[in-house]
């Protein structure tokens, strides 16, 4: 038989795994959507390079030399009382232009449209319930 005490340390113990389960249900849920990203937005379209052939405005941007891809990467997770926050996000200087579009090269002369890549993949991944499973998972590999 199970006593109060034993349920008492059981549900403290399961108290104190809870900051780290946090952080690792927003660390599975970053690398979930990082791989998304990496898989269906900038794996789309393809040309060589020195190939002037975009993807079309509105949709991500075309994969030349995978650099982009590859800098599509989580910083650390930082946590806030029973929050974790994660930033996903590219890194080359060009990331944040092809998400948003803008002016660009000399003097700003160039228009580029926005090519989001991260937007859609986010909407994608929390609209049909695979960041909630990421984060199950990662609360499940600290709390069992």
């Amino acid at each position: 038989m199970v006593s109060v005490a034993d349920v008492n340390v059981k549900l403290k113990a399961m108290q104190a795994r809870v900051p780290a389960a946090v952080v690792a249900s927003a660390m599975a849920m970053a690398l979930d959507f990082t791989s998304e990203v990496k898989k269906d937005e900038l794996t789309r379209y393809t040309h060589p390079p020195k190939v002037p052939t975009n993807s079309p405005p509105g949709e991500p941007p075309a994969l030349v030399s995978g650099a982009l891809r590859g800098s599509v990467r989580p910083e650390p997770p930082v946590a806030s009382g029973p929050r974790a926050e994660v930033t996903v996000g590219g890194t080359v200087i060009y990331a944040r232009i092809q998400e948003l579009g803008g002016r660009a090269g000399r003097n700003h002369a160039s228009v580029l449209p926005p090519r989001p890549y991260l937007k859609p993949a986010a909407e994608r991944v929390i609209g049909t319930g695979q960041a909630t499973k990421a984060a199950v998972k990662g609360w499940l590999t600290v709390m069992r």
